[in-house]
């Protein structure tokens, strides 16, 4: 008799491990895999979607992708149609994908950290951002921000210099992944 995803679950939280409790396993399970759904797509992007953050209170939900801009959705639980909305997109300056994404903890969701294949950290001050409503600077060149402008209206577009941009550069491969601590000054 075959086991369950359940007993399978259930034995590698107890210890037992074999081949049928490995992370792969277990989540390329059929009836895993089965029971998924897409309950909403989120648009914005021109390129893959490497990484999302939910910010603290929960309203908003950050996005990181290949065409190296961030995307702040809000969300609007009480919509039947859209519960999330496409409230701000920032050109951030990096010159590869965005693979982290991340709100700093005690920073009213105003304080938005990436980082890319670029080899840099860059942190985004949104609250004493310069508040535009069309692109500027570098944002209005490029091609997929006015194709963003055109497509999603009522949307603040923003420049990494609209936001108090800071960038890290001490890295010297591809920044993967940002963890941050209970300070709103401390990440790694």
């Amino acid at each position: 008799m075959k086991a369950t995803l359940r007993d399978r679950l259930l034995w590698r939280e107890l210890g037992r491990t074999s081949r049928h409790t490995a992370i792969k396993e277990l989540y390329g399970d059929r009836s895993f895999i089965d029971n998924l759904d897409i309950v909403n797509e989120l648009g914005g992007h021109s390129g893959c979607v490497n990484a999302l953050s939910w910010s603290s209170s929960g309203r908003l939900l950050a996005s990181g992708s290949d065409d190296q801009h961030l995307n702040i959705h809000s969300y609007q639980p009480e919509s039947s149609t859209a519960q999330f909305a496409l409230s701000t997109t920032v050109s951030t300056g990096h010159s590869a994908n965005i693979f982290s994404v991340k709100f700093m903890p005690h920073s009213g969701d105003q304080t938005i950290v990436t980082c890319a294949g670029d080899c840099e950290v860059r942190v985004f001050d949104i609250e004493n951002s310069g508040r535009t409503t069309i692109p500027t600077g570098r944002a209005s060149s490029t091609t997929s921000s006015a194709r963003l402008h055109n497509m999603y209206k009522g949307v603040q577009y923003l420049s990494h210099g609209d936001t108090n941009t800071r960038v890290y550069q001490s890295h010297t491969d591809r920044v993967k992944r940002i963890v941050t601590e209970s300070s709103p000054f401390l990440f790694l």
